[in-house]
């Protein structure tokens, strides 16, 4: 796997399902780029300055093309997104020319986000966590919604050995698409417990 931070490495603190539930259900509630940068991150376990910097330039239809200037392979990196991940976008307020997906001012991306986390933590009721934390949720939750590991792996940009790295240069876009898709599903059933609650024979939901 790719080189990280030691403090990274050793950090395991993921959102329970409550948290998650209450993370989302109040950045579900508010309109501010926070709000839909939170939500964001968690669809598509990005690290938090690929998605603060994101450009309406960098999409093409359903992909996001994440530069190698800011990405930590320091090449290019595809990220299809999911419909979930599609539709937040869509509904993400345009504001200014700058073309920054996530501003609050439409002149520069979002920053600040110690100000804005400590706010939206008292708003949710949530404390203990960061945003590189969700990026470990994802991860997790992936694996929770039976996605294969290696193409899990590659939505998150992990880099594969040395050999496989240097002969197999598929672009898995598909797959990672599939791994993407399946992580919204998994976020939706935590969001929504009651649908995944099934009758017994001869007894019907309450």
């Amino acid at each position: 796997m790719a080189r990280s931070k030691p403090a990274e490495r050793r950090r395991r603190r993921i959102l329970s399902d409550d948290e998650l539930q209450a993370v989302w259900k109040e950045a579900e509630a508010g309109t501010a780029a926070f709000d839909y940068f939170i939500r964001f991150v968690l669809l598509t376990a990005c690290r938090r300055n690929e998605a603060a910097n994101m450009h309406r330039r960098e999409l093409n239809r359903t992909d996001w093309t994440i530069p190698g200037a800011r990405h930590k392979s320091k090449r290019d990196f595809l990220l299809p997104l999911s419909t979930a991940a599609l539709d937040l976008i869509a509904a993400v307020p345009v504001i200014g020319r700058k073309g920054f997906v996530f501003t609050t001012d439409g002149k520069k991306p979002i920053s600040g986000f110690s100000k804005f986390k400590r706010a939206f933590d008292k708003r949710c009721g949530v404390t203990g966590w960061t945003i590189h934390d969700l990026r470990r949720t994802a991860r997790s939750l992936m694996s929770r919604a039976g996605a294969d590991p290696d193409h899990a792996e590659r939505a998150l940009s992990h880099a594969m050995s040395a050999i496989r790295g240097t002969y197999d240069v598929h672009a898995y876009r598909d797959e990672k698409l599939a791994v993407f898709e399946a992580l919204a599903l998994q976020i939706h059933r935590i969001l929504n417990p009651a649908e995944n609650i099934v009758p017994l024979r001869g007894t019907t939901a309450q």
